[in-house]
C-alpha cells in the first residue's frame, strides 16, 4: 500500500483507509493485524535506498505488507491506497521464459519505457521513484433487474443467469460488466449510466432497474477491473516481518544408494585389513627394500636398463596368456635384451616418465571437460533469459549475478524431470571431473615418484616403505609429498565446489497472500551461474596447464626411469650388503676394492651401478655400465 508521509498507524481503522474490508483479500493481512504489527514493532523503518535494496530482488523471502511513505500523497479520506503486488512468478513456456519476470515491477513505473526492470535501473533512478497508487475498495451496488424469468438481484461479485433473451441479455451483461469493471463510485453515477440510452438496446428495461449500497467490494480480484490510478512519490517505506517457511528435500532411492555404497567401502576397507597376506610391494620404496634383501640374479648386470626398454618387447603376462596357477618367467625377456654395457642415458623430463597412452588419456579426458563447459558457456551467453532481462556477457555484470545465486535469468526452464533426474544430472559433471582427476592424479604421482627415485641418485636417505622397519620413512598419507598433495587436494576441492555452483537444482515454493504454499509461481529446473562456470572453466585450464609445466622440469640425477617396472628396479639393486635396505642408500657407481672409480677411458673395465649402503660416486657421463 501507499500511504501520506505522515501516516500513523492509527489510520488504518479510519475513512483515510481506502481498503474497507479488503485488505485481507488483497494484502493478505487485516487492517487491525497490520495496525497491531505496527504498534508492537514487528516491522522496519527503511530509507528510499534501503527499501530499493531490500524489495528489488528475485525472491523475496521474509518480509510482509510493505507501506510505501509519499510526500506528495494529502491525508485525508481514502489516502491509505492499493499499489500491486510483487513476485507473481516467472512466466515459463514448454520452451523456457516468454517474457521477462520481474517480481519487483511496482518500482518500475517511473523508468523510461526503453529501460529494463532491473536493479541496476532502478537505483539510477532513485531520484526520481514513483509507485502508482488506486483506490483499494468501491462501493458495492446491489442491483434489481427483469428478466424473462422474474426480477434478479446480482451485484459485481454474483453473475446472474442468463438465458437467450436478446436485447434483455445484452443488457444484462452490459450492467453486469459495468459493476465489475468500472464501479461507480456514487449513486449519482450509476443513475447516469442508467440513464443513458446510448449504453442499452432496451432502454425502458435500464430504466426499470433499481439499486441500492451493500458494502464495498474489492476490484483488484477482478482481472478485468477499470480502476483509475495515480502516480505517487516513493520516499521511503514501512518493511513489516514475516515468517518464513523452511523445507527438507529427501529422495529415499539415492539415500539407500549412497548407504549401500558406503557400506560396500567399510567392508572392502574391513577385508583389506584383515587379511592376511605376503609381502606386497605397494611402493617404489618397498621395490627396492625388498630387492635390496634378496637380490634377482635375473637383472644382474644390466644396471643401465629402463622402463622403456622393456616396454619395446613383447609382454605375455600383459595379454591375458597365462593360465591358472602358471606363470611366465621373466628370464627369457631379460635375455632379448641383455647386450654390452651401456652409457647411461641423460637427465630425462618428468613428462617422459608416464606413458604417451596415459599422457594421452589424461589430456583428453580432460580437455573434453573444458571444451564442454565451454560450450555450455557459450549456450548461455546466446540463451533468451540473459538477454530478456536486458543482462550482457561482460563480467561485472555476471559477477552480479553471484556464484550458485538463483536468478530466472539463468534457469533452464524448457527440461522436465523428475526430482531423481534433476539431482542426477546436476551432479553428473562431479562424476566426470572425479573420472578425468584419476587419471590426472595417476600421471602427476606417476612423475613424483619417479622425481623422488631420482633423488636418490643425489641424496643418501633411508628409504619411504608402507611398512617400516629401523630408520626406514613411512609413505606419505597422499601418497605423493605434502607440498604437492596438499595444494593439489585444494585446488581440486575448489574445482568440485565450483562446478556445484555452476549447475544446480531449484526448487522455489512460493506462498500465497494468506501464507498458504501454492502451486503458482512454483520455479522448478536447472539452473547455472556463468560466473562460476568460467572459474572453472579456468581452474580447471591451470589444473592441466600446470601438470604440463611441473612435466617440463629434468630429474635430479641419471638413474634409469623405472617408472613403477620391477624388472627395472631390481637391476638397480644389486649391492653387497644384505642388510643396505635398512640403511641409509644412495644410488650410484660402486668403486672398485682399491676404492678408485674408473674415468670411463678407452679399455678401462665396465661399472656397474646400483642402490648401496656403502660409498659410491656419481656416475659418468662416458662410461659404460653393466
Amino acid at each position: 500500500m501507499v500511504v501520506p508521509s505522515s501516516f500513523e498507524p492509527a489510520d488504518l481503522m479510519t475513512s483515510k483507509n481506502s481498503f474497507a474490508n479488503c485488505s485481507s483479500s488483497e494484502l493478505g493481512i487485516s487492517n487491525a493485524d497490520i495496525l497491531s504489527a505496527l504498534s508492537s514493532g514487528k516491522y522496519q523503518n527503511l530509507t528510499k535506498e534501503e527499501c530499493v535494496d531490500t524489495y528489488a530482488v528475485t525472491y523475496l523471502a521474509g518480509r510482509g505488507t510493505l507501506i510505501v511513505l509519499s510526500s506528495n500523497l494529502t491525508t485525508g479520506n481514502n489516502s491509505i491506497l492499493y499499489t500491486g503486488t510483487g513476485n507473481e512468478g516467472a512466466r515459463t513456456g514448454i520452451m523456457g521464459l516468454t517474457g521477462p519476470y520481474y517480481p519487483y515491477e511496482w518500482m518500475c513505473h517511473s523508468l523510461p519505457g526503453s529501460s529494463a526492470c532491473t536493479k541496476a535501473n532502478v537505483k539510477a533512478a532513485l531520484g526520481n521513484l514513483t509507485v502508482v497508487g488506486s483506490q483499494a475498495s468501491r462501493p458495492n451496488w446491489v442491483v434489481n433487474a427483469y428478466t424473462p424469468i422474474g426480477r434478479e438481484t446480482f451485484d459485481a461479485n454474483h453473475f446472474p443467469p442468463v438465458s437467450d433473451w436478446g436485447d434483455i441479455t445484452a443488457d444484462i451483461l452490459t450492467l453486469s460488466n459495468h459493476l465489475e469493471e468500472s464501479g461507480p463510485e456514487t449513486a449519482d453515477e450509476l443513475q447516469s449510466y442508467l440513464d443513458n440510452v446510448a449504453n442499452w438496446k432496451n432502454g425502458s428495461w435500464a430504466a426499470d432497474v433499481t439499486f441500492h449500497l451493500d458494502g464495498s467490494n474489492c476490484p483488484a480480484e477482478f482481472s478485468t477491473a477499470k480502476v483509475s490510478s495515480k502516480t505517487y512519490s516513493f520516499d521511503g517505506c514501512l518493511s513489516l516481518e514475516a515468517d518464513q517457511y523452511c523445507q527438507l528435500f529427501f529422495s529415499l532411492p539415492l539415500a539407500l544408494v549412497v548407504i549401500g555404497c558406503n557400506v560396500i567401502k567399510v567392508l572392502c576397507i574391513f577385508f583389506a585389513a584383515r587379511i592376511e597376506r605376503a609381502e606386497t610391494l605397494l611402493t617404489v620404496g618397498d621395490a627396492v627394500s625388498s630387492f635390496l634383501t634378496k637380490p634377482d640374479l635375473t637383472t644382474k648386470g644390466m644396471c643401465w636398463v629402463s622402463r622403456s626398454d622393456m616396454t619395446r618387447l613383447p609382454q605375455p603376462w600383459r595379454r591375458g596368456r597365462l593360465l591358472e596357477g602358471s606363470y611366465t618367467p621373466i628370464r627369457p625377456v631379460v635375455e632379448s635384451i641383455r647386450s654390452d654395457p651401456q652409457r647411461l642415458r641423460g637427465r630425462m623430463q618428468w613428462m617422459q616418465v608416464p606413458s604417451g597412452r596415459r599422457w594421452a588419456v589424461t589430456i583428453i579426458s580432460c580437455s573434453i571437460l573444458l571444451v564442454a563447459a565451454g560450450v555450455l558457456l557459450d549456450q548461455a551467453f546466446s540463451d533468451d533469459g540473459i538477454r530478456l532481462y536486458g543482462g550482457s556477457t561482460d563480467l561485472a555484470y555476471l559477477w552480479k549475478l553471484g556464484l550458485g545465486k538463483v536468478d530466472p535469468s539463468t534457469i533452464i526452464y524448457s527440461i522436465e524431470l523428475s526430482l531423481v533426474g534433476y539431482i542426477l544430472v546436476a551432479n553428473l559433471p562431479q562424476l566426470l571431473i572425479s573420472i578425468s582427476y584419476f587419471f590426472y592424479n595417476g600421471t602427476f604421482t606417476s612423475m613424483l615418484s619417479a622425481a623422488e627415485y631420482s633423488r636418490y641418485g643425489m641424496h643418501r636417505k633411508y628409504l619411504r616403505v608402507s611398512w617400516p622397519r629401523g630408520k626406514q620413512r613411512t609413505t606419505y598419507w597422499l601418497s605423493m609429498p605434502y607440498r604437492y598433495s596438499i595444494p593439489l587436494l585444494v585446488v581440486y576441492a575448489v574445482l568440485h565446489w565450483l562446478v556445484s555452483q555452476s549447475l544446480f537444482y531449484v526448487n522455489v515454493l512460493a506462498y500465497d497472500l494468506n501464507h498458504e504454499l501454492t502451486h503458482y509461481g512454483v520455479t522448478t529446473g536447472l539452473g547455472y551461474s556463468p560466473i562460476s562456470i568460467i572459474l572453472a572453466i579456468i581452474v580447471g585450464g591451470v589444473m592441466l596447464l600446470g601438470l604440463i609445466v611441473i612435466g617440463t622440469k629434468r630429474l635430479k640425477s641419471r638413474v634409469p626411469v623405472a617408472a613403477g617396472c620391477s624388472c627395472v628396479i631390481s637391476a638397480a639393486c644389486h649391492s653387497n650388503d644384505e642388510d643396505a635396505a635398512l640403511k641409509p642408500v644412495m644410488w650410484g657407481e660402486i668403486l672398485e676394492q682399491d676404492g678408485a672409480a674408473d674415468d670411463g677411458s678407452e679399455g678401462s673395465k665396465a661399472g656397474h651401478c646400483s642402490f648401496a649402503s656403502e660409498e659410491v660416486v656419481i656416475p659418468s657421463k662416458r662410461k659404460q655400465y653393466a
